[in-house]
């Protein structure tokens, strides 16, 4: 991937080389985040997207093994590159912290627009972090549960073995989950103005189904790319 399009700095040179120190074993990221929280090195990285940057912080076990492995994704992150385009509109479901959003964001422009949806308020409060410290003008960020039908109360629950923001939708109550409300894509298509969307990332956690169930009028316009992705 050509690094005019995306590229990183370090905001130290001694976090570089501890990250590069780190071996990619099961729990590196563990350990890695604890030590960038712990130790005196500045944590951030700064990435830019074909001139738009955007701040990471290493402290944070998802983004730092982004870092750690990057470029991150590259077949996908370059399948957006190649085929969004300045002006387009970017359904990014299941947001987490914000990384397509940020990418999507670059790439359609001010005349774009992003409509980022993460359910778990803790990414959520990351990803408007970093729509706010990167000056993201063109999203829209919305801390909603997806799924086939609008208005029921569901949990979410965050599992300890999953990274610092995954997290699953649980019509079960307990002690774990956090309840939170249900929302169709259609409905919230509608609600952003039912514009004619470029590009769908959709990555639930196994929960596609339940938003593509909900999505019906926004599929019948015919989209021309629809991009998914569940890990």
């Amino acid at each position: 991937m050509s690094a005019n399009f995306l590229s990183v700095t370090f905001c130290s040179q001694v976090a570089q080389k501890l990250l590069a120190w780190l071996p990619t074993v099961r729990g590196f990221s563990i350990v890695g985040s604890w030590l960038f929280r712990l130790l005196p090195v500045n944590p951030f990285v700064d990435v830019r997207v074909r001139g738009k940057p955007f701040r990471l912080d290493l402290r944070y076990r998802s983004q730092l093994a982004i870092i750690k492995d990057w470029p991150p994704e590259p077949a996908e992150i370059g399948f957006v590159l190649e085929h969004l385009q300045a002006g387009g509109v970017f359904f990014d479901l299941g947001s987490n912290w914000g990384l397509y959003t940020a990418v999507a964001a670059a790439v359609v422009g001010e005349d774009g627009l992003v409509a980022a949806v993460e359910l778990n308020p803790e990414p959520f409060a990351r990803l408007m972090r970093l729509v706010h410290a990167s000056s993201l003008v063109n999203v829209l960020a919305f801390n909603v549960t997806l799924s086939d039908v609008s208005g029921d109360r569901v949990g979410i629950v965050k599992p300890w073995y999953r990274n610092d923001t995954a997290s699953f939708m649980s019509k079960a109550a307990s002690d774990e989950a956090v309840a939170i409300t249900t929302r169709t894509l259609d409905k919230l298509w509608e609600q952003v103005g039912s514009p004619q969307v470029r590009m769908v990332k959709l990555d639930v956690e196994g929960f596609e189904p339940l938003v593509i169930g909900g999505a019906e009028l926004l599929f019948d316009r015919r989209h021309r790319f629809c991009f998914g992705r569940s890990i």
